[in-house]
């Protein structure tokens, strides 16, 4: 069974998905990624993994609308009662074009697949809408 390490410390997480992952999940800005991908990269050298065996996946949390301040409102107002300061890097919100626009610049740092992160009460506008998003970029 494949397996995936979510999270980004880079002496443990980051050394262990070096180690034994399949698949590693992160998070943040793409300069953020960027950067815990060069620790991954080192980490693999030092343990004699090639790198390219390991799929990137980055969690994002969205919200689509046709109005991009409606879609940032309702974002920042799922994401209030988990997080002090919810809107972050990785969290997108407005058109289907314009969240495609917002995750395309992780593709060229390696970013092979896209988690989608979300909280109750669920968006079920969102949800419905994931497919224009893919359609989109």
């Amino acid at each position: 069974m494949p397996i995936l390490i979510g999270g980004s410390g880079p002496k443990r997480t980051l050394r262990t998905v070096a180690r034994f992952a399949d698949a590693w999940n992160s998070f943040g800005t793409v300069e953020e990624f960027v950067e815990r991908d060069r620790v991954l990269r080192a980490h693999c050298d030092d343990v004699g993994r090639d790198q390219a065996e390991i799929e990137r996946n980055l969690i994002f949390n969205v919200a689509v609308r046709d109005d991009p301040a409606e879609a940032r409102d309702d974002l920042e107002a799922t994401l209030r009662p988990f997080d002090p300061e919810p809107v972050t890097g990785s969290s997108f919100g407005g058109s289907p074009a314009e969240v495609a626009a917002m995750i395309r610049p992780y593709v060229d740092p390696g970013v092979q697949h896209v988690v989608w992160a979300f909280y109750p009460p669920f968006d079920l506008e969102t949800v419905g809408r994931l497919s224009e998003i893919m359609r989109a970029a």
